[in-house]
């Protein structure tokens, strides 16, 4: 599962972890024992399917997987926002089931509870549970859609088609491998967290309702331009585009990744476009 609602936390380490039986099929990788997967990363901008709050959120991600035989997992980890004193800006705990059916086809079912700090500026505060279903069919290349219910103050519901691809580039010896996966992502989705986002914005920089309205001397009220939609609408949202370069030595990985997201027509938002430059670190044991 890409847990694109954790902003790119999990997107990019999950693009890792998936990528990695591409170079370890080993006699343990076959035999699917017990594994615990570490991943770090660190991100330019917080992304929520492609989209951004209006403030820049710069981050880092630090998660622990384990995986049993029969492909049930369990997770813990959290993130930092580097602008913001709160530690940690959010934790989260989560577990699902993963398995195959043939060669060719995955299936990927789980629930994540998150922790925000409070006043947590980010998009998908509001909504700190998260179930996902998912099923991918490896061909020519891998197709994965995905299915994420989140809720909490908001219930929304989103859809992620991707459509990705390992692309061999070089090994240095025999046990490394560096390579591309690219990946097309359409994500289509309802806004109801968006309502919540802008009412709790308003709060965190509503002073002059803290002074009766009364605003200071060369202070003006915050500005907020945004465009208004149902929000209970089930509209595209965005269209992402990413190129991650991976660099694979037996059991972990460096990652460096960047992600464009055209947002669609219907959507909330002050750019129509959003930008994220990832690095990360696995390891698997």
């Amino acid at each position: 599962m890409k847990a694109l609602y954790f902003l790119t936390l999990a997107f990019a380490s999950a693009l890792v972890a998936d990528s990695v039986p591409c170079l370890a099929q080993t006699a343990d990788s076959i035999t699917r024992k017990t594994t615990f997967t570490w991943s770090t990363l660190l991100s330019n901008n917080a992304n929520y399917y492609g989209q951004a709050a209006t403030e820049r959120l710069p981050f880092a991600y630090t998660d622990l997987r384990m995986r049993t035989a029969v492909g049930w997992y369990v997770s813990a980890g959290g993130y930092q926002l580097l602008k913001e004193g709160a530690f940690p800006s959010e934790w989260h705990v989560g577990t699902g089931l993963d398995f195959s059916i043939g060669k060719q086809i995955s299936l990927n079912v789980g629930y994540t509870r998150s922790f925000y700090s409070d006043d947590s500026p980010l998009l998908q505060a509001s909504n700190p549970n998260s179930i996902s279903a998912e099923i991918g069919f490896n061909h020519l290349f891998q197709t994965d859609l995905e299915g994420d219910y989140n809720f909490g103050k908001e219930n929304d519901f989103f859809t992620t088609l991707t459509n990705s691809k390992v692309v061999p580039l070089h090994s240095f010896t025999d046990k490394d491998l560096l390579y591309v996966k690219p990946s097309v992502a359409l994500t289509a989705g309802t806004q109801r967290y968006y309502t919540t986002y802008l009412e709790e914005k308003k709060r965190r920089f509503g002073l002059p309702d803290l002074l009766g309205n009364k605003i200071l001397p060369n202070e003006q009220e915050p500005e907020y331009d945004e465009t208004t939609v149902q929000s209970t609408d089930f509209k595209m949202l965005s269209y992402n585009f990413q190129v991650p370069l991976i660099w694979q030595y037996r059991s972990s990985a460096i990652l460096l990744s960047y992600q464009l997201s055209i947002l669609g027509k219907d959507v909330s938002a002050e750019q129509r476009h959003n930008s994220f430059l990832n690095v990360g670190y696995f390891y698997q044991f």
